[in-house]
């Protein structure tokens, strides 16, 4: 039985290569992944990953939801567009139709976790800015 995996990532190239690995690798199985701010601005993030999950539709068919897009300062992030490109896919440009289907709704989250309970790995590999406000909010 495979591993169920949420991510959480800023959308870096190597958060898009970790994404690919999970949902090619048999014994991962992502169920959701929340994409932030961080390697790129948070709309360019989601576009990414929902040009992903259309070119990997039968491995990624799973919900997208935004995540945070400033830090809990409030400062203004500075993407990293010279190392990941613009969307976190290199020179790769995403469709600009990107981000249908994306849930703005962020206590998606909690449906997902309350899911898959003991069965679910949390794996952030971005800004722990959406992490850390899901953490806030379910231990209320």
């Amino acid at each position: 039985m495979p591993q169920k995996v949420l991510v959480f990532g800023d959308i870096g190239i190597d958060d898009i290569i970790a994404i690919i690995y999970g949902s090619l690798n048999d014994e991962v199985e992502i169920v959701g992944i929340v994409a932030d701010y961080g390697n790129v601005i948070r709309e360019n993030a989601l576009r990414s990953i929902y040009y992903l999950r259309s070119i990997f539709k039968n491995k990624l068919n799973v919900p997208i939801i935004a995540g945070a897009e400033l830090p809990m300062t409030g400062e203004i992030p500075e993407p990293v567009s010279e190392i990941h490109g613009e969307y976190g896919l290199g020179p790769i440009i995403p469709p600009e139709n990107g981000t249908d289907g994306v849930s703005e709704n962020f206590f998606d989250i909690v449906d997902i976790i309350e899911e898959y309970s003991n069965e679910l790995i949390i794996v952030n590999i971005g800004r722990l800015t959406s992490l850390a406000t899901m953490f806030l909010i379910l231990v209320k």
